[in-house]
């Protein structure tokens, strides 16, 4: 069964505004895909204008884009 990309960015969301900050590692465990795939969505993420990304290759960072 695949899961859509939209239940797992509500996942991703849902861990972000209990938490300041997730890596791809403790996205894939949340979403239990594959680094790769975690890397991807948050990828997707950043693109769509949720997501801001913090620091660099292994040790990227992503948090939630404040809107006011």
């Amino acid at each position: 069964i695949k899961v859509s990309d939209n239940a797992q960015k509500e996942k991703l969301i849902g861990h972000l505004e209990r938490h300041e900050k997730i890596n791809a590692q403790t996205a894939a465990q949340i979403l239990d895909r594959a680094p790769g795939t975690a890397r991807r969505i948050l990828g997707e993420m950043v693109t769509e204008g949720f997501l801001v990304t913090e620091g660099g290759n292994r040790n990227r960072t992503y948090r939630l884009l404040v809107r006011n």
